[in-house]
């Protein structure tokens, strides 16, 4: 009965933050609780706060644990409604936690600055200019260096990034650098880095900016942790530079980063366009290190969004629910396998499950970025219909979906009477 528990522990956070409703009145036995279990699951996928409601459903629990505790069936019954709530309450009591920025900003300065070799004026040139084989020969000469000092080299490679750029000025290309660290020893950091470049090798400085950094930082004791930094390359007098973002006294990113990097780590390699040979080897054991990585949010980074979102099971939805995600133009002649298609594609909380990797983003146009873009789901292979569908439920219907998905979860408890509990008193 972990759960009967956790929401025992929740109990007491959420009344004492003054989220009780005094007037409460509870299901009371198997009859009423079956009877109230789609106004549940209805409160539970409605938009705006819902702390109240948090608050209020798990006191109803708590006054009547013996009835769960005794009756196997009623809780299997409410399984799926207590894992949205036990996410909900994790997710309400990481918003009340405070992020220190002054904490965030040590952090950061401790883990993510950018290594004294990528911030040579002629490596940013380089990349400043697109010029891409002078980079890499710039880094293989570094690389000769590093490994007569033992250190492990650093891999690259160049990319279209799926992700879009904080300035929409400067373009998908990437080139990432990953600095590995001393993989052998504890603690230590790796650092992915990642410059925007300009699409075409020009003879002049672009004036690309973005450089950010995701460094994970491992323990004596083996914990990852994250950190964020978005860094910028400046010009003065014509000679370039980093400006790390610690040292502009600014935000350093952390929180917009989260809400794609949920999970806390770096996002893996996905190009929207073929990658050369050359950097294939790379782009394999990069993405290899970061699928390794389960959740790493730093204390210092706002979890909330790691467990914010709501859970959609697609077994038991209806197909004609499916169904209506399509267009109108579609939706009659859609085949039974596409709906069967995209049930596949929205079991998305096999992976999204709010603990090794966060819940799907609350913000729409990057859920929908990820779907279209083909990044996820991965593996899958949808038509282009099927996609536009996905990408209309995930972040258009998703609340409709999430109460459809616990509204029609099994439920064999029946409605026979038990032992009448004891109403609660407020």
């Amino acid at each position: 009965m972990e759960w009967v528990l956790l929401l025992l522990f929740a109990a007491d956070a959420l009344a004492g933050a003054g989220l009780v409703d005094e007037a409460l009145l509870c299901p009371e036995g198997r009859t009423e609780w079956l009877a109230r279990r789609e106004e549940f699951a209805a409160e539970l996928t409605k938009g705006g706060s819902r702390s109240g409601l948090i608050a209020d459903w798990e006191t109803c629990f708590e006054s009547d644990t013996r009835a769960f505790q005794n009756d196997p069936e009623l809780t299997k019954c409410f399984e799926p409604l207590r894992e949205v709530l036990v996410s909900a309450i994790k997710a309400e009591k990481a918003s009340f936690a405070k992020t220190s920025p002054t904490a965030q900003a040590k952090a950061a300065k401790a883990y993510t600055s950018v290594p004294k070799e990528l911030q040579d004026p002629a490596f940013l040139e380089m990349l400043d200019k697109g010029d891409t084989n002078a980079a890499d020969a710039y880094l293989e000469t570094e690389n000769k260096k590093r490994r007569d000092q033992g250190l492990q080299p650093y891999l690259y490679i160049r990319f279209e990034g799926l992700a879009p750029p904080l300035n929409s000025s400067e373009g998908q290309l990437r080139y990432m650098v990953y600095d590995q660290g001393n993989p052998a020893k504890k603690p230590n950091t790796e650092k992915f880095i990642n410059f925007t470049i300009p699409s075409q090798k020009q003879g002049a400085p672009s004036g690309a900016k973005q450089l950010s950094v995701v460094a994970t930082h491992t323990d004596r004791e083996g914990n990852a942790k994250s950190f964020f930094s978005d860094h910028q390359r400046i010009s003065k007098k014509g000679v370039l530079s980093v400006e790390h973002a610690f040292d502009r006294q600014s935000a350093l990113g952390t929180f917009n980063c989260i809400d794609c990097h949920s999970s806390g780590g770096p996002l893996p390699i996905r190009s929207s366009a073929p990658v050369e040979s050359k950097y294939r080897a790379a782009r394999e054991t990069i993405n290899r290190r970061i699928s390794s990585f389960g959740n790493t949010l730093s204390e210092q980074s706002p979890t909330a969004t790691t467990h914010a979102g709501f859970t959609i099971d697609p077994t038991h939805l209806p197909s004609k629910v499916i169904r209506e995600c399509f267009s109108l133009e579609s939706r009659q002649t859609v085949s039974k396998q596409s709906v069967e298609n995209l049930r596949e594609a929205m079991n998305c909380n096999q992976c999204h499950d709010g603990e090794m990797r966060g819940k799907i983003s609350s913000r729409s146009t990057i859920t929908k970025h990820w779907i279209l873009s083909g990044a996820m789901p991965p593996g899958l292979i949808l038509t282009k219909e099927e996609r536009e569908a996905l990408a209309n439920c995930i972040t258009g219907n998703r609340r409709e979906l999430a109460f459809e998905s616990l509204r029609h979860s099994p439920c064999n408890a029946g409605t026979a009477p038990r032992q009448k509990q004891e109403k609660l008193s407020h």
